[in-house]
């Protein structure tokens, strides 16, 4: 892999920077993510070379880091004779690593690791409403009073008061 991990710091030109990687709240140290521990700190950082003397700094992804996933980059200005803990930071990002490059992927990896599994009561992350409304869509049943929203096992999901004065038909919030 070549130049992955980039920053423009103009300011800093001349300055040594190195990156940090993260994923999940585990940092890699060469091998493998860990806990962050400061002992470790110089097995964490990943050197970054400048564009002579432009403040255009990158750096390899390194290879271990070969699975799709979110990948937290961060990148710390080194101020002694290695990378230390209280370097301080001087760019961050986040973004979706598919395993040979940056960029969101729909399919078969990003919507696919989305559970599917139906909400405990009424929907209140976006994951939640999404499924609220599929199951809306294919299992609903509507009687004179109410609007009932049902799991995938059959077991009501929520229900709706439903009224109706002859000219408007008024569903309820989900209870």
């Amino acid at each position: 892999m070549s130049k992955e991990i980039t920053t423009q710091q103009t300011g800093l030109s001349g300055s040594t920077l190195y990156a940090t990687l993260d994923r999940r709240a585990q940092r890699w140290n060469g091998s493998a993510f860990e806990a962050v521990q400061a002992a470790n700190w110089t097995n964490y950082a990943q050197a970054m070379a400048e564009a002579a003397g432009t403040g255009y700094f990158t750096a390899d992804m390194p290879a271990g880091i070969n699975s799709p996933g979110p990948l937290d980059v961060t990148i710390y200005k080194r101020l002694g004779a290695s990378a230390a803990a209280t370097d301080p930071v001087v760019a961050a990002g986040s973004d979706f690593w598919t395993g040979t490059d940056w960029g969101t992927v729909l399919a078969p990896i990003g919507l696919d690791f989305v559970s599917a599994a139906d909400p405990a009561g009424v929907p209140v992350t976006f994951r939640e409403k999404m499924i609220w409304v599929f199951r809306r869509l294919a299992r609903a049943t509507q009687n004179a009073t109410q609007f009932v929203v049902k799991k995938s096992d059959g077991t009501t999901l929520t229900t709706q008061s439903l009224t109706d004065d002859g000219i408007t038909k008024t569903l309820g919030e989900p209870q």
